[in-house]
């Protein structure tokens, strides 16, 4: 007998636990097997950290660093992207981490602007 993968269908031996292809935890629920979400929700969550940090903090770095500073404040813009797929998210757990990085975005965004406009002669 095999294990067919829930998430993309790929054909697992049947001692598997985790999908050959994707890397997903394979589960047996009495006679059913199903996806346990917890892995790829903990990765999305892992990886929405880093990009927050590098996104919504890079620029503000970039911009202490450059003497052109006007054209970096799109990059924080770019990471208020990433955590509005973890608000959106069934499990309450993964949406209060979607809100942290927001938060964590919006702030960098909010001291680039400060940043630029000091630069700019505005502060």
């Amino acid at each position: 007998m095999v294990k067919v993968c829930p998430v993309c269908d790929c054909i697992n031996d049947d001692d598997a636990q985790y999908c050959k292809a994707c890397g997903c935890q394979l589960m047996v629920d009495g006679s059913n097997y199903h996806f346990d979400v917890s892995y790829l929700q903990n990765r999305s969550v892992a990886v929405g950290y880093i990009l927050a940090i590098l996104f919504g903090w890079g620029g503000v770095i970039l911009s202490l660093l450059s003497t052109i500073n006007n054209s970096l404040l799109f990059m924080g813009f770019f990471g208020l992207i990433f955590p509005f797929d973890l608000i959106r998210a069934d499990d309450s757990s993964v949406r209060k981490h979607g809100y942290i990085q927001l938060i964590i975005c919006v702030t960098g965004v909010i001291v680039q602007s400060v940043i630029l406009l000091s630069f700019l002669g505005g502060l």
